[in-house]
């Protein structure tokens, strides 16, 4: 499987009043049908407990027959010619730059100026409206092209304190949750 859909959550299957759009949902499985893609998720909703936090993701989009997940690593941090580039533009370019991917489409509410800057394959929906069908023909895969990113450099963000205490944290309390309901 080479085609991929980079996929967040908020302003794409949400808004803040509404957990998940049905329609949004039907959207994207429609084009994991369609390009027999995966699902690579860029949410910030993974930060901060970023395991824990993946795991949650993961279920809830199972939950709605969205399978086959992956996650960029939200944890980068680097620049092209001294300009300072967003962690998740960073995450998307190492997952273009690190796995044999054929086409793909960035699905997001928000705009960075980055996805224009390095030629990133960007469809951006409508916040409070989130993927439609009407979106479906407009959405276009497209090839990767390694030359964009030449003079990106990057490097992993080691965990500072505050995300290990998090991350540790939200065990602890997963835990006792998870026994609690037992």
């Amino acid at each position: 499987m080479n085609n991929i859909i980079f996929l967040d959550i908020d302003g794409v299957l949400n808004n803040i009043k509404v957990s998940l759009y049905a329609e949004s949902v039907d959207v994207v499985k429609e084009l994991i049908q369609r390009y027999n893609a995966k699902v690579v998720m860029i949410t910030s909703w993974q930060m901060n407990g970023t395991e824990s936090r993946r795991k949650l993701v993961r279920q809830k989009l199972e939950e709605i027959g969205i399978y086959d997940i992956d996650f960029i690593d939200p944890n980068f941090e680097g620049n092209f010619l001294k300009i300072n580039i967003p962690a998740r533009i960073l995450g998307i370019i190492d997952y273009l730059k690190n796995h044999e991917i054929s086409s793909y489409v960035i699905l997001d509410d928000e705009y960075h100026n980055d996805y224009k800057l390095f030629c990133l394959n960007h469809y951006r929906t409508i916040p409070l409206k989130g993927l439609n069908y009407g979106d479906l023909e407009k959405i276009d895969f497209k090839k990767v092209n390694l030359k964009n990113f030449k003079y990106v450099t990057y490097k992993y963000r080691e965990l500072g304190e505050y995300e290990k205490v998090t991350n540790n944290l939200i065990k602890v309390l997963k835990k006792k949750y998870d026994n609690y309901i037992k």
